[in-house]
This record gives structure tokens, sequence and C-alpha cells, in this order.
């Protein structure tokens, strides 16, 4: 029998299979990672006992505590061709007093970056018009845009794109769906406030 919840941070309600009950997954729209609420268990005296502190969180009761990451009101420029993921990205940073710039494509990123002038950039590698590792060696090797901190999130195979980005002077590297707790804390890395 399916079973319906929702996701603490974003409010998406979900259907899955009863079988996941008690497994974690993550949220399909925000990333957050969630556990499947359990079903009830026994208490001592037979009767059931009430809801697990997992299951009230994913029933959007009571949200587990979350780091409190202050990026102080840093210029973000989110390269990304996904203006959903763009628009997810810019509300909960926007929450963060961060200011949001955006580019749709390779093309258009260096001339974005030169004119915005971002504190931090978030990069995806699929991109049209050239692809991410395209725009990254340029920022790189543009004297002007090469001590800009670039944070690659992208859904592209980590085994085949992880190093190489690394490599090519990206601070880090998260696939999506992205976990905000780990993109919060690269970007404070990044902008030297961790």
């Amino acid at each position: 029998m399916p079973i319906t919840f929702q996701c603490a941070h974003c409010k998406k309600t979900m259907t899955v299979k009863d079988e996941l009950r008690g497994t974690k997954g993550r949220c399909p729209q925000c990333g957050t990672i969630l556990m499947v609420p359990a079903p009830p268990a026994a208490a001592p005296d037979g009767q059931a006992a009430g809801p697990s502190r997992a299951a009230s969180s994913a029933a959007g009761q009571t949200p587990p505590a979350r780091t409190e990451v202050t990026l102080g009101g840093g210029k973000v420029l989110i390269i990304d061709d996904d203006a959903d993921f763009v628009r997810l990205m810019a509300m909960r940073l926007k929450s963060r007093d961060c200011q949001i710039v955006a580019a749709g494509d390779a093309l258009s990123a260096i001339s974005t970056t030169r004119k915005e002038k971002p504190d931090v950039i978030l990069l995806d590698i699929g991109l049209p018009a050239g692809g991410g590792f395209a725009v990254l060696q340029r920022l790189m090797n543009s004297p002007q845009l090469a001590g800009t901190p670039v944070i690659v999130v992208t859904a592209t195979d980590p085994s085949q794109t992880r190093e190489k980005a690394l490599n090519a002077g990206a601070q880090a590297f998260l696939q999506k769906p992205v976990n905000m707790d780990e993109l919060l804390a690269a970007m404070q890395k990044a902008l030297g406030k961790s």
C-alpha cells in the first residue's frame, strides 16, 4: 500500500511504495535527504507508539534542526541552463542574504562574470554553447576572473567529472540533486567564512 508524506524542507508531497518505509531518500524537488516514515512501532504495552521524530519531520510537523549559515550578502552567479534549478537555488540563497545573478549557457557565462563580479560561482558542467569545462578553463586563465571561487554543481557522472573539475580549479564538486547543507558549507569555505 503506498504511503504519502511531505518533505520537511520544501513541503513537496511524495507517494512511495510501502516497502520503502524506514529507508532514506532524497526529495526530488529540493534534494534534502529525508527518511521515509517507518511503520508505527508497537509500544511495550502492545499499543501503537506515537510517530517517530523522522516520521514527524517528514510529515511536516517539527523539522530537524538545521545549521544556520550566513553568507553575508555575497553575490552568487549561477551558471546553469536548468531554469527550475536556478529558481530554486535563487530562492534558497536569497533567504541567506545573497544577491543572485544567472547565466544560462557557456557563451554568456564569461561576460556575465566580468560584468557582475560575483563573490562565488555555481557552475553546471552540462551547458549549451561550449560546456562547463570550457567556462571553468576560461575563468581560471583570466587574470581578472581567476580569483573568483567556482563550485561545480552538476548532474553529470562524478566518476568522470569530479577529478577533472577539481584539477581545473573548482573549489568543490557537488552532485545534483544538491544537498543544501553541503552547498552552503562549500560556499562558506570558498568565501573564507568557515
